[in-house]
């Protein structure tokens, strides 16, 4: 799979972009795991009849630098040709995308959701796409048969995730406008079914809005690779996998499942951070974002959170081999009284966070669970948001930076 070129100029984007979103992530975006894990939070889960495809917003772009050279190239290549950057109407799109039934959502607003499509129209007319206006046809006879005039909708669809890109598309529509005496019909309405089927086909058949070819197209960590993680915890299996659609949340790992009163879920994910100097504190601060989370959750359903002490940070003979594990244990009360004994334990490994929740287990073997998951190394994803941070650290040294913890 080809993976978009950004490496080089963008990163200076990024670093007012995507690393200023993520590098200060709150809290509901900063732990994974806060959804629908009800088999080791007695919480019962949002139902969610999900479609296929995560939300878009479509929004109208310039067309490429080659493409504008074309349109003027076409423009001087005849005295019928005629080229001009415009004819696509995204607002003609939404509900036949909706209709699909594929997508979550489907908006004009692009500063809301992270997929974002644009699309740019350069309409070409012309000998050059062969026009067949009939010369010979004049007066009432002009009036009565219907006079066609051909054009091409030359179509570039980009498609970006938080403005990073992903992958550009391009289609070219023949528009065929027919004028008769008591009616004109553009063509646009049918040009543009034409490229909802295509884009739905092409968004089908590449797999454009799956985590998958999110994580490969950003050069993210491969978790299906390279996540190694047991197939059962004290005789609990390995019930699920799920790679979520956001590079920064990682993959969620779930134990126990039906027939269980126990059930273990293990989170790997990136430190959202570009340095850290003190492990304890970092992981000390990641599990109260993680408690801090299931107290919305709890909220949400009804639920009571009830802590069992503060926030413990224990030593590396803890199980978290080179570094300390952050422990916290809790009580939650459903509203029909259910309680949940939950466990919940945070280390670093490399450059990404463990987090391993556990619901009525007794004695979870920290430890020997740590020896037994070996995590991703760092991507060039992330490598390249924290050097792009480091930067911007470095050049305004007064500004508190994101790089410390």
């Amino acid at each position: 799979m080809n993976r978009p070129s950004w490496h080089g100029r963008l990163a200076i984007h990024l670093l007012g972009g995507v690393a200023g979103f993520w590098f200060g992530l709150p809290t509901a975006m900063g732990v994974p795991g806060a959804e629908n894990d009800s088999a080791e939070t007695g919480v019962e889960p949002l139902v969610q009849l999900a479609p296929t495809h995560p939300p878009v917003a479509l929004t109208v772009g310039s067309p490429s630098a080659e493409e504008q050279r074309s349109c003027i190239e076409f423009n001087t290549s005849g005295p019928t040709n005629q080229c001009s950057f415009n004819g696509i109407v995204p607002e003609a799109l939404v509900t036949p995308l909706l209709q699909s039934d594929r997508f979550a959502s489907v908006s004009l607003n692009p500063g809301d959701v992270p997929h974002v499509l644009t699309l740019a129209a350069t309409t070409y007319m012309g000998e050059g796409i062969g026009s067949i206006l009939s010369g010979g046809l004049a007066g009432a006879t002009l009036n009565l048969i219907p006079v066609k005039q051909k054009k091409m909708v030359r179509i570039e669809a980009d498609l970006r995730w938080q403005g990073l890109p992903l992958q550009t598309l391009g289609y070219e529509l023949p528009v065929v406008a027919r004028t008769h005496l008591f009616q004109h019909d553009d063509g646009l309405a049918e040009m543009h079914q034409q490229l909802t089927q295509a884009l739905i086909a092409d968004i089908d058949a590449k797999g454009l809005l799956t985590p998958e070819f999110l994580f490969t197209a950003l050069d993210a960590s491969d978790y299906e690779r390279d996540l190694k993680v047991p197939e059962e915890i004290v005789g609990l299996p390995r019930t699920s996998k799920r790679l979520y659609a956001d590079p920064f949340l990682g993959v969620w790992v779930a134990y126990g499942g039906e027939g269980h009163d126990a059930g273990i879920s293990v989170f790997v994910y990136p430190v959202a951070k570009a340095d850290w100097f003190d492990d304890r504190a970092l992981v000390r601060q990641q599990a109260r974002k993680a408690i801090a989370e299931m107290r919305t959750l709890a909220a949400y359903t009804g639920a009571t959170v009830h802590l069992l002490g503060d926030v413990e940070v224990l030593g590396p003979d803890a199980g978290a081999h080179s570094g300390p594990v952050a422990v916290q244990r809790v009580n939650l009360v459903r509203e029909d009284g259910l309680l949940s004994e939950i466990t919940l334990s945070i280390y670093r490994r490399g450059d990404k966070f463990i987090k391993v929740r556990a619901t009525n287990v007794d004695d979870l073997p920290l430890a020997t669970l740590a020896d037994a998951i070996e995590v991703p190394a760092e991507s060039g994803f992330m490598a390249l948001l924290r050097a792009g941070a480091r930067e911007r650290s470095a050049r305004t040294p007064t500004h508190e930076s994101a790089a410390h913890p």
